[in-house]
């Protein structure tokens, strides 16, 4: 592995692509950013978590590519030009397991082609193609021939903040031939030319704009002919959340912190999840509980746990607040239930 500082020519390919070999230099003058080229003639575990996170290569013994990276705000822009015998690169769940990344990459096709998969769905990133790649969950790209890429690493709640449904979008790619994406893939390009020359303040600025203007693009992507898979991909979230909730309705830890956790997604697209269906996290658990104490007193005739048994249990603290929501939810008391 090879790092030094350079500066990134201004001549472009085609459609954008960063072309001519970057010139090198030892120092850049003043208000400059440093950019990094990183050279990889082999696939090197290291490297790629440098630049990225964990991920493990399979196949392709020849695999190889080099790096171009430099922060942009609180991101970091990446160029890769990768090329080899036909590979798969992957993050796995122990890879997941072990790492402290929490980051979303934003991948733009520059050159060539590769298969992305993630969440049961895959894409071809041709050049244009925008995709979402989210770090905790498992993937695999499978590259056939040399592929070219500009990435965006940048916090997941960066983006939540912005499109709290970006994982309707794994597995999936934006076209930026047109509209909005054309802006953002335009955005991209110049990040990465800008990148070295920007002051702080400037460099957040931009990043903060393109994070804006790809969230947008995807947002009213979503109202186009595939917003029914993503529409389910959702509604697969949601069942996957109801389903832990039921299975756990007893533990008094239960909480958003515990369920976001064991489901894998943050608590603010927990809440997004379920302010999408007009309702709250807290209004679903309550109503579950209840739910659950009432198949418990009408569930075991005259050996039935006692109302206050089965309230204490199902985590009510106050068997008058308890009474009352079980009315309210029900039309009977819980000795009535408890009688029957």
């Amino acid at each position: 592995m090879t790092t030094q500082t350079l500066a990134i020519p201004e001549q472009t390919e085609k459609g954008g692509a960063v072309g001519a070999a970057p010139s090198l230099v030892t120092q850049l003058s003043g208000r400059e950013q440093s950019m990094q080229v990183l050279r990889m003639p082999r696939f090197t575990p290291g490297l790629m978590s440098d630049i990225f996170y964990e991920v493990e290569q399979v196949g392709g013994k020849d695999f190889g590519g080099v790096f171009l990276r430099s922060g942009l705000g609180d991101a970091d822009i990446v160029y890769s030009s990768s090329w080899g015998s036909p590979a798969r690169v992957v993050r796995t769940e122990q890879a997941i397991r072990k790492s402290r990344v929490d980051v979303v990459l934003i991948v733009l096709g520059v050159a060539g082609e590769a298969e992305l998969s993630q969440d049961g769905r895959s894409t071809l990133l041709r050049r244009g193609s925008l995709a979402l790649i989210d770090s905790n969950r498992t993937y695999e790209i499978k590259v056939a021939k040399a592929w070219k890429a500009i990435w965006l690493k940048i916090p997941r709640q960066a983006l939540e903040a912005r499109l709290f449904t970006y994982r309707d979008w794994l597995g999936q790619s934006l076209s930026t031939s047109h509209g909005l994406g054309y802006i953002a893939s335009q955005m991209i390009h110049a990040c990465l030319r800008a990148a070295k020359v920007l002051e702080d303040v400037e460099a957040r600025f931009l990043a903060n704009s393109v994070l804006d203007v790809i969230a947008t693009a995807f947002a009213n992507a979503a109202k186009s002919e595939s917003e029914g898979a993503r529409s389910r991909h959702t509604e697969t979230m949601l069942q996957r959340v109801n389903k832990f909730i039921e299975t756990n309705i007893q533990n008094s830890d239960l909480s958003p912190a515990l369920i976001s956790r064991s489901c894998g997604i943050s608590e603010r697209y927990l809440r997004q999840l379920f302010a999408s269906r007009g309702t709250t996290m807290t209004t679903v658990i309550r109503s579950k509980r209840l739910e659950e104490c009432r198949r418990r007193l009408g569930g075991f005739g005259n050996c039935s746990p006692s109302v206050t048994e089965v309230a204490f249990s199902l985590g009510f603290e106050n068997i008058s607040s308890f009474n009352r929501a079980f009315k309210a939810r029900f039309g009977v008391t819980p000795r009535q239930v408890k009688g029957t």
